[in-house]
């Protein structure tokens, strides 16, 4: 994949917020722009734009993944200082340790505003195929 610019993918995800919701995604061909205090430096990712209408819980969790991934959630999309939270996922080179069963999915109290939300690989080499699933509580 071609190197992409963080403001070009920030401008392009503001077009395309998303909502609770589940998705199938692959990393394989997404940017390489973006990277996380918990991993995914020189992997590629995907980001995803939503937008909080009022105070809510976040719950991302990645189902079945090909890889072993990270997700981390920015409020301002171009900034990497900006990370509210970033969740190592269970890995699946080897069985889960008691950590990763108690907390299977990144979960972050957020306030109103427009977020981005990364789903990344966890170190160099890692990337694929995975089922995102997205729910705000309340």
């Amino acid at each position: 994949p071609a190197a992409t610019s963080v403001d070009s993918l920030c401008t392009d995800l503001a077009r395309a917020p998303i909502a609770a919701a589940e998705r199938e995604l692959d990393t394989l061909y997404g940017s390489f722009a973006f990277a996380g205090s918990c991993g995914g430096r020189d992997t590629p990712e995907l980001a995803l734009d939503f937008r909080v209408e009022a105070p809510t819980t976040l719950t991302a969790k990645l189902d079945d993944p090909e890889f072993n991934a990270v997700m981390y959630v920015r409020s301002n999309c171009r900034d990497p200082n900006s990370e509210v939270a970033c969740f190592v996922a269970p890995r699946v080179d080897r069985p889960p340790n008691e950590l990763e069963l108690a907390s299977p999915a990144l979960v972050v109290p957020l306030e109103r505003g427009l977020y981005t939300l990364v789903v990344d690989g966890y170190e160099r080499g890692e990337m694929g195929a995975g089922t995102l699933r997205l729910t705000f509580d309340p």
